[in-house]
């Protein structure tokens, strides 16, 4: 009965131990492609795009009051006079020039349009970055999803087996009905865990293909000899790197000098003054009925004009007012940004920390659990331990093997996340850590 019951459970989980092979699903697409496919359909990174595109425009837009202004036109009129006894026509074209030669707003408005372009490189970075944990984490939830899906399949199995030994037992007189009983409520748990953990695994797969465009169910999964390094977790060091490359924090940045810059933009409506150089040409054809005389005139003006606000009926006070306001709200939206990420940051460093001992801890779990199953098998069958001890040893070892799979894929997962967190989550750091997944071996 033990050969039977154990050889499926350590076909599938004896990699975790490090000791024999793990048989896994086989998987035929890794972390980077899942990426790939996910860049090219996902509609919130198209949207993003899209906006950033727009975006990069805000800085020629504000050049352009800087820029000459021409513009062209033309009028008819025609007139009757009862007094004279005539009529006559009149048309003219005309091409005006317009150059701006000082006026301290629009240069700021340059000024301000430079930060507003990087804030918005910043948003657009942080959609491409949370694409990318978006991904991961999708990915990570089919792998744990499978393994769970795995784990309770097996145990099933084993307790189906156990449930017909014992069926077999009793018939003979050699188990009670007590012990019938309970394989059979072991084994209808083991069901419905496994009926459970397939609905989990649907999900997963259908929130991967969200990002994907089409469900992925071969996947890489995580190496069999997988021995992972230590981690970097001097938390200073991530805090500190939180300031100056966390997309948010920066793209914030950027709209609190904004901020700052319009207010500037406000004031200089008030008494500072507004210089422009004008040209006009201007070509005028007079045509009288009553005669062949037909005026032709052409006329060229340049000049330029001053002009210096004084009063809007407060207006401009009132912006001001606004404008320093909104600085405040921008402030404000960085502090809280900058306390929640570094909130994240300390808790994944922590969650790194514990994570790496807890995989050593479920190790040695696993080792024990095992041990501790093999042996209460060997005393049911010479009669010293009951079933119950049994299926009891049986769930505890199904427990540690999917705990210490779980919080395998939860420490990669944090370490992914923590990068991210610190705007280190690029594509090339999803191909460095396809080197921990494998194909079905």
């Amino acid at each position: 009965m033990k050969r039977v019951i154990m050889k499926p459970l350590n076909l599938l989980f004896v990699g975790l131990l490090g000791t024999t092979s793990w048989t896994v699903q086989a998987g035929t697409v890794g972390l980077s492609q899942v990426y790939q496919m996910a860049a090219e359909h996902d509609a919130t990174l198209a949207k993003a795009r899209a906006q950033y595109e727009a975006d990069q425009k805000i800085e020629r837009l504000a050049q352009a009051p800087l820029m000459p202004q021409v513009s062209a036109g033309g009028n008819w009129q025609a007139q009757n006079s009862s007094i004279k006894k005539e009529s006559n026509n009149t048309s003219s074209v005309n091409l005006t020039v317009n150059q701006s030669l000082y006026q301290r707003g629009n240069w700021l408005k340059v000024e301000q349009a430079k930060y507003q372009v990087l804030s918005a490189k910043y948003a657009y970075q942080n959609a491409q970055q949370d694409l990318i944990e978006r991904v991961v984490d999708a990915y990570f939830q089919v792998l744990i999803a499978q393994q769970d899906l795995a784990l309770a399949k097996t145990k099933e199995l084993a307790d189906k087996t156990q449930w017909d030994k014992v069926q077999t037992s009793a018939n003979v007189g050699l188990a009670s009905n007590t012990d019938v009983l309970q394989a059979k409520s072991s084994y209808d748990l083991s069901k419905s865990d496994r009926i459970n953990a397939q609905a989990g695994l649907d999900i997963a797969i259908e929130n991967l293909a969200k990002l994907t465009g089409k469900p992925l169910t071969e996947l890489k999964t995580l190496r069999s000899d997988l021995s992972l390094s230590q981690f970097d977790t001097r938390l200073d060091r991530w805090l500190n790197l939180v300031e100056t490359q966390n997309f948010s924090v920066l793209q914030l940045k950027n709209q609190v000098v904004s901020a700052q810059k319009q207010i500037q933009i406000e004031k200089s409506k008030h008494f500072w003054p507004q210089v422009s150089l004008q040209g006009k040409l201007q070509r005028r054809w007079t045509h009288y009925d009553s005669s062949s005389n037909d005026i032709n005139a052409d006329n060229a003006s340049l000049g330029v004009s001053v002009s210096v606000p004084l009063y809007e009926g407060g207006a401009v006070l009132t912006q001001v007012d606004q404008a320093r306001a909104k600085l405040k709200v921008a402030q404000q939206a960085l502090r809280e940004t900058e306390e929640s990420i570094k909130l994240q940051t300390r808790n994944l460093v922590h969650s790194i920390q514990r994570g790496q001992a807890l995989v050593v801890a479920l190790r040695e779990a696993v080792k024990s659990n095992d041990a501790f199953l093999e042996s209460a098998e060997e005393g049911y069958r010479v009669g010293t331990q009951s079933l119950l001890e049994v299926l009891t040893a049986r769930t505890g070892q199904f427990k540690a093997r999917r705990n210490l799979t779980s919080a395998l894929h939860s420490l990669v997962l944090n370490q992914l996340k923590l990068k991210a967190v610190v705007g280190q989550l690029t594509p090339e750091v999803l191909a460095k850590y396809d080197a921990l997944f494998a194909e079905k071996e």
